[in-house]
């Protein structure tokens, strides 16, 4: 693959993203909703019940576009999205020059420096909309995931300009992290972080990427109480940690509902956590961990053509967050693992622009299989996550001249 390739897309894409705006739906926004919220708390408790959920949310499932129109569904700026944009355009300045990629991630970032979820400590940001988890979460909660995703773009941004304020809001982003989550205690040398300040979910994903972020800021700043929480928290997913190298969604005793759940998206997420965890730290652990998982991450979610996988095995249905995924996991592990990342990668934009590109540039949501794709372009969940994937396979092509990908 020509590195022109990899830029076409991109190019493609950020028009895309310019013409449309900040903006935009989201698969979940329309799940807010009052009566959405009222069906899902009354289906959830029955398998009778999830059958006439199917059945209730059929229309917003097959008819996205008409659905939001007729109950009025606004499009709205994600925070995640922009910090993945933030991440996104930096990757794309230090791969390119342009300056424009620059100015785009600097306009993003500000804009998220004056929009942090109010009353809390430190700097944090959530979703948009309501979300009817295990809990009910109420729109503008901060999230773990969603702030250590601004918080990985800013740290980016920050380490290119030297800009302190961007420097500064990763300090602040601990504090949050910190003071504004639920910790709960595994055992002395084991904690987990919870998604929000609302719940106290034992989810992997979401503990890793606060661990992950701790120990790195901590390494930056000096900070070894944060360095130390952070191998704490990382200690939770090594304590689970399957034979095979893989890590279910949820953790401790609320693994169920289902059991064991692993998709490709949370897998590249934890892995990519685990393998920072490691260069914050030096802990051989979490660098062992990360390997391990990446090997079962190849077998279970890329076939030998760069068909990417949603769930284990499985081609469909496949969800344009996992070819996302599939791009940004290997790039930013191809430090320690060239040969596989040049073998594998050329194959999986390939397969995956081919079957969820929109002819305007943006991607499709969901393949339910060859025919029938839902081609809807949501911002914070396709289009951000795809041009933060593709930004970071372009910079590790440029960066190493030793990683030469034929088409």
């Amino acid at each position: 693959m020509k590195e022109r390739y990899v830029e076409a897309l991109i190019s493609k894409l950020d028009s895309w993203i310019n013409k449309n705006g900040w903006a935009g739906y989201d698969p979940y926004d329309i799940m807010g909703l009052p009566l959405c919220i009222k069906l899902q708390r009354a289906t959830s408790k029955t398998q009778i019940g999830l059958l006439f959920g199917k059945f209730a949310f059929y229309p917003i499932k097959h008819y996205p576009l008409a659905s939001r129109k007729i109950f009025l569904v606004k499009k709205k700026i994600n925070s995640k999205g922009m910090g993945l944009l933030v991440g996104a355009y930096s990757r794309l300045f230090e791969a390119t020059n342009d300056k424009e990629y620059l100015l785009n991630a600097r306009a993003r970032a500000d804009w998220l420096l004056e929009n942090v979820s109010p009353n809390y400590p430190g700097l944090c940001w959530g979703y948009p909309f309501d979300w009817q988890s295990r809990v009910f979460i109420p729109k503008n909660t901060p999230s773990s995931v969603v702030t250590t995703a601004v918080g990985d773009g800013l740290w980016i941004l920050g380490k290119i300009t030297g800009e302190e304020k961007y420097k500064s809001a990763c300090v602040r982003i601990c504090e949050f992290l910190i003071n504004g989550l639920n910790v709960t205690a595994i055992d002395n040398k084991t904690i987990c972080y919870s998604y929000t300040p609302v719940d106290r979910f034992l989810v992997h994903n979401a503990n890793l990427f606060s661990a992950e972020f701790l120990a790195r800021i901590g390494r930056e700043s000096g900070n070894e109480e944060w360095i130390n929480l952070g191998i704490k928290a990382g200690n939770f997913a090594l304590k689970e940690q399957k034979s095979d190298g893989s890590i279910s969604y949820w953790g401790g005793n609320q693994n169920h509902s289902p059991p064991d759940h692993r998709d490709c998206y949370h897998s590249g997420f934890e892995i990519r956590c685990l393998w920072g965890l490691w260069k914050a730290t030096g802990d051989e652990r979490f660098k062992n961990a990360a390997l391990r998982y990446l090997d079962f991450f190849y077998q279970a979610y890329i076939g030998s053509d760069g068909t990417v996988m949603t769930f284990p095995g499985k081609k469909y249905p496949l969800d344009i967050h996992s070819c996302a995924e599939a791009m940004l996991c290997p790039a930013v592990m191809s430090e320690v693992d060239y040969g596989r990342f040049k073998h594998n990668i050329n194959n999986i934009i390939k397969k995956s622009a081919e079957l969820m590109q929109n002819d305007n540039g943006s991607f499709a949501y969901m393949a339910y299989n060859p025919k029938r794709i839902d081609r809807t372009p949501y911002i914070r969940w396709g289009q951000a996550w795809m041009l933060r994937g593709l930004a970071e396979v372009l910079f590790v092509l440029k960066r190493d001249s030793k990683i030469t990908i034929k088409m």
